[in-house]
């Protein structure tokens, strides 16, 4: 009998731990299929999120075209890339109206030729608080690149050496500051620096003066040693300079990432008299 009740006992001992481990496992179960589903709703709304951003971007490019004239509504496209680049740039400006989104905008209408568009853009980007953004100089580059265009290489001269010149102290002070992010040391040089530079070493070529012309393709290729054309270049000024040696070096080290790059291939040809 005592060994029966202790069988009874120990039995439901047993019921109880098993019942409570099933009461555990239960709760586990729960909490993971809980998790499971908060993560799933969390990825579920970042999806939503990012389709709609995408929905609105496309949108706003659309409206801004239509508005612009730039959409062919014919075909509902815009007639050709740089149009296309004007659009988007158009779009991103709605999204964030800053410096470098007007300044993006002027240069894209002043290619398509839109100079009054331009002006416009230029004026409204310089009525912000801080339109002469150390970062960048957006604005002031896509002025410097008006003057260009509309035949004022003098002006155009002066203000690209601006730029260049706000450009390098705000980079130097930037990357001397403790200030963090450090923007200096994290990007370097902003690109309009070295745009500036190469739209110098361009006009400098139109007006003979190949010493300046050869100075600022000395600065584009710090920015990027390897752009072929630019080596050609250089190698171009170098051999109207009289430096023979140096323009063969720069025509093959050109050759030597672009195989047939024409401008190369021809300076190096010149040079060697053949």
């Amino acid at each position: 009998m005592a060994a029966d009740m202790r069988k009874t006992e120990s039995l439901g001992n047993s019921f109880d731990s098993e019942l409570s481990e099933a009461k555990i496992a239960g709760s586990r179960k729960s909490r993971i299929l809980s998790r499971n589903t908060l993560l799933s709703d969390q990825y579920t709304r970042l999806v939503v999120g990012i389709g709609f951003l995408f929905v609105a971007g496309a949108l706003l490019t659309a409206i801004f075209a239509i508005l612009n004239g730039v959409i062919n509504l014919n075909t509902g496209i815009p007639y050709t890339a740089s149009e296309y680049s004007e659009v988007k740039a158009g779009a991103e400006l709605i999204i964030d109206q800053n410096a470098e989104s007007y300044g993006k905008l002027a240069i894209s209408q002043i290619i398509n030729g839109k100079y009054v568009h331009a002006e416009a853009t230029i004026g409204e980007g310089k009525a912000l608080a801080f339109w002469d953004e150390p970062r960048n100089q957006a604005l002031l580059f896509a002025e410097a690149f008006m003057l260009e265009r509309r035949g004022d290489t003098q002006g155009a001269i002066e203000v690209y050496k601006q730029t260049m010149q706000l450009l390098k102290d705000a980079y130097d002070s930037m990357l001397l500051s403790e200030e963090t992010p450090n923007w200096a040391k994290a990007f370097g040089l902003h690109d309009n620096y070295y745009q500036s530079a190469y739209a110098l070493a361009y006009l400098y070529g139109q007006q003979g003066d190949f010493v300046k012309r050869l100075e600022m393709l000395d600065v584009v290729l710090e920015g990027n040693s390897t752009a072929a054309d630019v080596l050609a270049e250089r190698g171009d000024a170098k051999l109207e300079l009289g430096d023979i040696e140096g323009a063969i070096a720069d025509f093959e080290e050109a050759l030597r990432y672009i195989p047939d790059e024409e401008l190369a291939l021809d300076g190096l040809a010149r040079a060697k008299g053949n």
